[in-house]
């Protein structure tokens, strides 16, 4: 087995900068959430921060959000969607 010796400390110092940028990326992808998150909580109307929430915190399908709001129908899910939209993108045209 007198094989050709091979030093990999190359590869592993590739890898380990690979991972630090991933828990960079990571760490940041959860400073984006947690502003997200502060803002939707911010909105004024209860519905568009649970709709909001289900949708882009929660990850739930368009489904699964109807049968959350049982007293609304779909196409009062789809309105009040759109108008939290726009009360979330009024909140992020004021910051500088």
């Amino acid at each position: 087995m007198g094989g050709i010796k091979q030093d990999h400390s190359d590869t592993v110092a590739k890898l380990l900068d690979i991972r630090a940028e991933y828990e960079r990326k990571w760490d940041e992808l959860l400073g984006v959430r947690d502003e997200v998150i502060t803002k939707i909580e911010s909105l004024p109307k209860q519905a568009h921060r649970s709709i909001l929430s289900s949708r882009y915190i929660y990850n739930l399908s368009w489904r699964e959000i109807l049968s959350n709001h049982v007293k609304y129908s779909w196409g009062h899910v789809k309105r009040l969607h759109r108008e939290a939209l726009e009360e979330y993108c009024k909140l992020t045209k004021d910051e500088p």
